[in-house]
């Protein structure tokens, strides 16, 4: 078989080579397929990447029309207040070519301030045109041919000097600076604007502070959103007009006093403002006694807006330790003192609580302790205003008192029993807010009243601090407003004499001169016409008929059933004749004491 074969290729040697071709195309077979898909795998990849890489292409080129239509937005604004600007000055004879080297620094922050990507909100044509009114308005336009001497300035000088103004609230900032650097500087003023451009623009003396855009709508920590169409203009002023009712008279008051109080953030503001409202009205949806109180504290403390919203939290939340919770117990603490907030927590309110306790915490009875230091916080939160110093100064004055003096002798501090200073703190505790000097020229007139000589012995001095004790309030009445008054009336009236000694209860002292003491007596003596005043003996029997205890201490339902009187009539007289009588006994005050007379009841 072998044989035959060779013998047929060499008889036909051409079948070699047939052969020879047959085998190389089925050896190379599998390779030629190999190659055959690497080939169309390259081609696809070479697709694919092509696909890429113009479709980001695409994206560059969309990013770019993106970018490029900011550009165009922004670059449309700045050349509608470029303009502006040649418009509304070319026509005064001055050439004005914002490629200038002077105008570089002008045309540099107009662009930077119109674009939409500004941490303010953009300038618009609207706010320069009416700052350029302003400075038309103060400075004049042309007034030297675009040439300026060492005192000639207008409003072309101005806005290359400091182009910032163009951002500047012409009302409400820029108007009060200028009034308050006239005054300030005089015929010289605008040699130093000359001088120092940037002087109108200076802090602290504007009124009203930049609109800001919020909306009532949104959280406060939201209102930074700059979208025109949902939210609208609001400052300072309007703020406090609309939402907390504050008069003008009021914010003429804050605007004279605390300017700076105008300049601060709306949006700060606004989120003081709403906090306080959380805390204050917890459950009622009627914010306008809160409003009113709120009002009432920026008017007490204005600088309680300069705080920041976490010091605040900190207040509030130190008295909630307390057991002032928020709500009602919050507030009535503002409103009997408004300006609690504003305290120092570490140099007020933290030592002069921690020294009612240590005061306190001598009975041994903590938790009876801390029911009393609310308490009396809560009559008079004006004691968190002390000093731990003023604080112990007085109890220490107290404590003389009770002990007549004497050095070493330990004063009890039981809650049951009491001490001057406990008794004072507990009824009474607006007496420590009073000065040292008053409380020891008050306890030394009433020493001489009750004919008691602390000097003399040691056994008279517990005698002034058993009758302050009995009633404590005494302290607090005004020396020259309340108490020499009254006295002198119980002298004219012979209920006491000047030469004897008397024993007169302090809650009588502190009757009400113009509202019980003089209606009474004058109806006594109108109704019983019989009576003559001018004898020591007549005035005797008045005193007999109209005892101290009925003129000055019962009610008026009381003194008329004890007096047999209409109830109806003596109302109506009293409603008649307080007035009178007021300025009657207050015009002998102001002879001997020269105390102005209080004409508010008398309209």
């Amino acid at each position: 078989m072998k044989s035959s074969c060779l013998n047929y290729l060499w008889i036909h040697p051409h079948a070699l080579f047939s052969f020879w071709l047959c085998s190389f195309i089925v050896s190379h077979w599998e390779t030629s397929a190999f190659l055959s898909t690497l080939w169309g795998q390259r081609r696809t990849g070479q697709t694919v990447y092509m696909k890429r890489l113009f479709n980001e292409d695409d994206r560059v080129k969309q990013s770019a029309d993106i970018g490029r239509q900011k550009y165009n937005r922004k670059n449309q604004n700045a050349q509608n207040i470029f303009s502006l600007i040649t418009e509304r000055y070319n026509g005064t004879g001055v050439c004005i070519d914002f490629n200038d080297e002077e105008w570089k620094k002008a045309k540099r922050y107009i662009y930077h301030a119109t674009s939409p990507l500004s941490t303010n909100y953009p300038l618009s044509t609207e706010q320069v045109s009416a700052v350029l009114d302003f400075l038309d308005e103060t400075f004049g336009t042309n007034k030297v041919n675009n040439s300026y001497n060492d005192t000639d300035i207008d409003s072309i000088f101005i806005v290359k000097s400091v182009p910032r103004i163009l951002r500047k609230d012409a009302e409400s900032y820029l108007r009060p600076t200028v009034n308050f650097l006239k005054e300030l500087y005089g015929p010289m003023f605008n040699q130093f604007v000359k001088r120092r451009p940037d002087l109108v623009i200076a802090s602290g003396v504007g009124y009203n502070g930049r609109k800001e855009k919020y909306s009532k709508q949104m959280p406060p920590e939201q209102t930074l959103v700059k979208v025109k169409e949902r939210f609208i203009d609001m400052n300072v002023e309007i703020f406090l007009k609309k939402n907390l009712t504050l008069s003008p008279a009021q914010i003429s008051t804050l605007k004279k006093k605390h300017p700076a109080l105008f300049e601060i953030s709306f949006l700060r503001l606004q989120s003081t403002v709403d906090y306080l409202r959380r805390v204050i009205n917890i459950v009622s949806e009627d914010c306008s006694e809160d409003d009113a109180i709120i009002g009432k504290m920026i008017k007490a403390n204005p600088n309680i807006l300069n705080l920041t919203l976490e010091n605040i939290k900190a207040k509030i939340m130190f008295l909630t330790d307390l057991g002032f919770h928020p709500g009602e117990n919050i507030r009535a603490l503002l409103k009997k003192y408004p300006g609690i907030l504003g305290l120092s927590l570490d140099k007020n309110l933290r030592p002069t609580t921690r020294a009612l306790f240590e005061f306190y915490n001598q009975s041994k009875d903590k938790e009876l302790s801390q029911r009393f230091v609310k308490k009396t916080i809560a009559l008079h939160p004006q004691l968190l205003a002390l000093s731990p110093s003023n604080f112990a100064a007085k109890i220490e004055y107290f404590d003389k008192l009770d002990c007549g003096g004497s050095m070493g002798v330990i004063v009890s501090r039981d809650l049951n029993k009491g001490s001057l200073a406990l008794k004072l703190l507990m009824a009474a505790p607006s007496v420590y807010s009073l000065s040292l000097d008053n409380i020891q020229e008050k306890v030394a007139y009433l020493s001489k009243l009750w004919s008691i000589d602390v000097s003399r012995s040691i056994l008279d001095k517990p005698t002034v601090a058993k009758q302050i004790s009995d009633f404590p309030a005494v302290l607090t009445l005004s020396l020259e407003g309340n108490l020499q008054p009254t006295i002198a009336f119980y002298n004219r009236t012979g209920y006491i004499q000047e030469e004897e000694q008397t024993n007169i209860p302090g809650r009588y002292l502190a009757s009400s001169l113009y509202n019980r003491l003089l209606p009474r007596w004058h109806y006594f003596l109108t109704y019983d016409q019989k009576i003559d005043t001018d004898t020591e003996e007549t005035l005797q029997e008045v005193a007999d008929q109209l005892p101290l205890h009925i003129l000055a201490g019962a009610s008026d339902q009381t003194f008329c059933k004890r007096m047999q009187y209409s109830y109806d009539d003596y109302m109506k007289f009293k409603k008649e004749s307080v007035p009178i009588l007021k300025f009657s006994s207050q015009f002998d005050t102001w002879i001997s004491t020269g105390r102005p007379i209080d004409l508010d009841d008398m309209e």
